[in-house]
């Protein structure tokens, strides 16, 4: 699946898929700024609860909703109302650690830009694609 504007991708692939979890292959560019990381793992049940919440967001874009990786602070990815009602900030960050001699380095890419809302209803059918999710 995919999100994307002019200069900004977000793809999520599934690598794997388990009944309590799944896991997703996850590359990012925006603004210039590029990461990827080969697997994270997203609970099924916070994943049905943010396609729940991205199904009333769509179509009254207020507050914010957010999906995170099992894993604390190892991938979120938040979709914000900003400003006047047509326009969304999708956000979050990537991390990934490197261990080296015996050292654990941290990289991390923040992400944000700015959505049009009339392209939820199509991040929507994305995310319901993502694992066939039935589309309510």
């Amino acid at each position: 699946m995919r999100i994307f504007t002019d200069e900004n991708v977000i793809e999520l692939r599934v690598l794997e898929t388990g009944r309590e979890d799944f896991h997703v292959g996850i590359h990012i560019k925006a603004n210039g700024f590029t990461a990827h990381k080969d697997s994270i793992g997203i609970s099924r049940a916070g994943f049905a609860l943010f396609l729940e919440q991205l199904r009333t967001f769509k179509d009254l874009p207020e507050g914010e909703i957010t999906l995170e990786s099992m894993s604390a602070g190892e991938f979120r990815l938040q979709f914000r109302a900003a400003g006047k009602r047509y326009h969304v900030v999708v956000q979050g960050h990537l991390n990934r650690t490197i261990y080296q001699a015996e050292s654990a380095l941290l990289n991390t890419l923040y992400f944000a830009f700015r959505l049009d809302s009339s392209y939820l209803r199509t991040v929507v059918s994305e995310f319901e694609g993502l694992l066939g999710t039935d589309h309510s």
